[in-house]
């Protein structure tokens, strides 16, 4: 653990670290992804009100895998490679292609989990985003539990599974006006 005595729950203060959630840029340190010198570089310049994993992936010293992956591991949400998923119309249907673009996420399954029966879990670039997790849960009428999963897979699955399907949702049919670069 990267020790900070300013830190409460740091090594030095005698409180132990499990009483804390661990620090993004401690866990990228630990796990040799970015140096010490590199995250007290990101620290002290200006960050415009980007979060540090944005700073970090736009410098390039983090994939979007490792900052994903380490997300994970910080706030304790399974992580979820989306190559590997069964996206079945029908689980599509449980969220309108508008609502996932919006909140950057996609349906991944739904499981029964006991005291709460049927839900549906999706990846979510960003699953501390409970008024996300609320509305989903509200449109698909079930209970939602959110994974982590890169946002650029999740936009990719968006455009590959919703994209030039008929879907039930009807702006889904409505043409996107040409672009320059699709000439």
């Amino acid at each position: 653990m990267v020790g900070d005595p300013s830190r409460p729950g740091s090594e030095e203060t005698g409180v132990p670290t499990s009483a804390r959630r661990v620090l993004l840029g401690e866990l990228l340190v630990e796990s040799k992804v970015i140096t010490k010198e590199q995250l007290a570089e990101v620290l002290a310049a200006p960050r415009e009100g980007k979060k540090l994993g944005q700073v970090l992936l736009e410098k390039g010293w983090v994939t979007e895998q490792q900052l994903t992956q380490t997300l994970s591991l910080q706030l304790s949400v399974p992580w979820v490679s989306l190559l590997h998923v069964d996206f079945s119309r029908q689980l599509l249907n449980r969220v309108s292609r508008e609502l996932a673009e919006m909140y950057c996420l996609i349906p991944v399954f739904v499981r029964h989990v006991r005291g709460q029966g049927e839900t549906l879990y999706v990846a979510m670039d960003d699953p501390t985003n409970e008024p996300a997790l609320q509305e989903v849960s509200r449109l698909a009428n079930l209970p939602t539990k959110p994974m982590i999963s890169s946002a650029s897979d999740i936009r990719s699955a968006i455009r590959v599974y919703y994209g030039g399907s008929a879907g039930s949702t009807p702006n889904i049919e409505v043409p996107a006006p040409p672009r320059a670069e699709a000439a």
